[in-house]
């Protein structure tokens, strides 16, 4: 375009309808696309449209429930467990988990992945861990893997398949993950945990596949009460057993050293990233306050 003029330029208009976020909204990039596609298709030489046309069906997203063939063909019981943090939820899915003879856990992060691997083993049950970062191999045939929910073995039979804060199906940037679980994985009993808010999606997801869903409700087991005060750096007022939040990385350091002087109390810091060894250890190596972001 030429000064002068108040028209923006081509790719601002394409950048700013990108960033609509409207369900009923298809980028223009895509719709390009597509035109081009049928466009192109027709003029290809017969040797190269087999291989064009292979490319197409691999390429076509719109049918997730298409996707795992293997896991479609078997009879899965889908179990939800659904309730606020502390009621119960989870645990009742991994008393399952620890008494079946084939199993694997998906959690939303390391720590919880590690957590769980280092349950399963204290209570004497083998189990391998699997991470984007870590993976530990107690037996290669032990019953049970611990794993991230984005590292979820999809090739394999179980029988049963543990995906825990299943309300993340909705995340924009991770939400890939459970879908992909949800669908993919081929386990004879699929216990998901979450939120009550998942309820609605998973169950349409599953309609949409065929499969019923089982929800159990679940309720708190301890009151929880919010302060109408906070801490307002009064440092000197945090007790043993407290975990403060600082919503913060940056002031994480700062706030563990003030507490440890105004207190005398000895505290661990867990954030996103430190190790999942150094994680637990400082949790649970015998401090008295929690500091995390």
């Amino acid at each position: 375009m030429g000064e002068g003029t108040n028209n923006p330029p081509r790719h601002s208009i394409t950048f700013q309808l990108d960033k609509l976020h409207n369900p009923s909204t298809v980028s223009i990039d895509r719709m390009l696309l597509a035109s081009f596609l049928q466009f192109v298709e027709p003029h290809l030489p017969p040797e190269e449209l087999a291989q064009f046309t292979a490319l197409r069906m691999l390429s076509d997203l719109r049918f997730p429930n298409e996707w795992f063939p293997q896991a479609r063909k078997m009879q899965r019981k889908i179990y939800l467990h659904v309730g606020p943090t502390n009621s119960g939820k989870t645990h009742a899915a991994l008393t399952r988990l620890t008494n079946t003879k084939s199993g694997l856990y998906c959690g939303p992060l390391r720590l919880l992945a590690h957590e769980i691997y280092e349950r399963m083993n204290a209570r004497g049950v083998a189990c391998n861990l699997r991470t984007g970062e870590q993976c530990l191999v107690v037996h290669p045939e032990a019953p049970l893997t611990s794993s991230t929910v984005e590292m979820a073995d999809l090739g394999r039979q179980l029988d049963v398949a543990v995906v825990d804060e299943i309300q993340m199906i909705a995340d924009r940037s991770r939400g890939w993950a459970w879908t992909q679980a949800l669908l993919g994985l081929q386990a004879r009993e699929l216990h998901l945990c979450g939120e009550p808010s998942a309820v609605s999606l998973v169950k349409n997801i599953a309609e949409s596949i065929g499969e019923e869903v089982i929800v159990h409700e679940y309720k708190r087991l301890t009151p929880l009460t919010v302060s109408q005060w906070s801490l307002n750096n009064e440092y000197e007022n945090v007790r043993k057993g407290d975990c403060v939040v600082t919503f913060n990385r940056h002031a994480i350091f700062m706030t563990k050293k003030k507490i440890e002087e105004k207190t005398g109390l000895k505290c661990a810091v867990v954030y996103g990233g430190l190790p999942p060894g150094r994680c637990a250890g400082g949790v649970l190596g015998g401090v008295d306050v929690g500091v995390t972001d």
